[in-house]
């Protein structure tokens, strides 16, 4: 009686270790599942990515451009007096969204409409830090210290800094030199002090490393044209746009006072920025220029970057995409 009790008691204990056992086995099988799906999904949106970036590349380079945007012709033609159809779909080139493969989304900008952070006495950048809501005087210590960050002597302005400046604060140096993308512009000196974190959220996405060449306000961002513009001016230039004429004079006012005319750009030029990103990621940023008359590739990489996608402010985390674009699939 005894030795059954015990073989009872002791089958008990087995079986609740036995128990115990497969809900371990059980738990580490879910979370190793969870995590090969987690990676698989993951590693299936970089692959989505890289291909519509490296699809995008390849149709800028081989199709023509409008005034405002991409042509996708249906078949490709080489013949010099052969224009594309009336019907073929279009991508325009001022940042608006599309979809790309699978959940990607994507935008090009045609960077002569951006402004240009390399070139910060061009009135443009100033235009953007007080539409962001720098104030005019911070807006000038930025400019003076981002013209001593990025030209080649070692002479402070007024309000500027040099490596005096910097090494007083801790900071490398500056480089003297260009700045490599646009997100270098938070290494200038006293940035954070002049330009809160909504700001510089807001800005990062207007500039380009580019230096200041004609503006293009047939792809400039209506958030740029109504910074650089007044008012009446930028409804003007808007409502032009948006009937699909080419925006060839300026109306008078805000940065028109100091442009004429004949510095406008009418054609997409070379230089183009392309972002990709998946709902609730950050966008990566790539910068090309096509180069299609030479001997060597269609197109040069010139810089990349990753940053946070930015909000618009009804705090959606995506502008709506442009219904046209299963053009990728």
């Amino acid at each position: 009686m005894r030795t059954s009790g015990f073989v009872l008691v002791a089958t008990l204990w087995v079986l609740a270790g036995l128990t115990v056992l497969a809900g371990y086995i059980h738990s580490v099988t879910t979370t190793s599942v969870e995590r090969a799906t987690v990676a698989r999904v993951g590693l299936q949106r970089e692959l989505d990515r890289r291909n519509t970036e490296t699809t995008l590349i390849y149709l800028l380079a081989t199709n023509r451009k409008s005034h405002r945007a991409l042509i996708l012709q249906p078949e490709q033609s080489f013949g010099e007096f052969d224009l594309p159809s009336a019907d073929a779909p279009e991508v325009a080139l001022a940042g608006e969204t599309y979809a790309g493969l699978g959940d990607v989304l994507f935008a090009i900008q045609d960077e002569s409409g951006l402004v240009p952070v390399n070139s910060p006495v061009y009135p443009m950048l100033r235009a953007a830090l007080e539409t962001v809501g720098v104030s005019r005087a911070n807006a000038t210590r930025l400019i003076s210290r981002a013209k001593d960050y990025v030209d080649t002597d070692d002479l402070p302005t007024l309000n500027g800094g040099e490596r005096y400046e910097y090494s007083r604060r801790g900071l490398p140096p500056p480089p003297n030199w260009l700045m490599a993308t646009p997100m270098e512009l938070e290494q200038v000196q006293g940035f954070s002090d002049l330009v809160t974190r909504d700001q510089w959220q807001r800005l990062r996405g207007m500039l380009t490393m580019r230096q200041a060449t004609s503006p293009n306000f047939n792809t400039m961002p209506a958030d740029i044209v109504r910074a650089v513009l007044d008012d009446q001016a930028a409804a003007d230039i808007l409502a032009l746009r948006a009937s699909g004429s080419v925006v060839r004079t300026l109306p008078y006012g805000g940065f028109a006072d100091v442009m004429d005319d004949i510095e406008l750009r009418m054609r997409v030029s070379d230089r183009l920025r392309i972002a990709t990103w998946s709902p609730g990621t950050a966008q990566r940023v790539v910068g090309i220029q096509l180069t299609a008359y030479t001997d060597g590739s269609a197109w040069r990489k010139d810089y990349s970057y990753t940053a946070p996608r930015h909000q618009d402010p009804t705090g959606s985390p995506e502008r709506p995409v442009v219904p046209e674009t299963a053009l990728l699939h």
